[in-house]
């Protein structure tokens, strides 16, 4: 489900903000695992 979202706003981020797809969805990928990273330490702290 996760990979479907990351496609779908990379698309997205391709067709209407004329960037590179790849590039989307390279751009995408680090934002979510730097999302993921700080969800999972904040989550390990509490």
């Amino acid at each position: 489900m996760i990979a479907v979202e990351l496609v779908t706003l990379a698309r997205i981020r391709w067709r209407f903000f004329g960037t590179g797809f790849l590039r989307s969805f390279v751009a995408i990928a680090i934002g979510g695992a730097i999302i993921t990273s700080v969800s999972a330490t904040l989550g390990a702290i509490s």
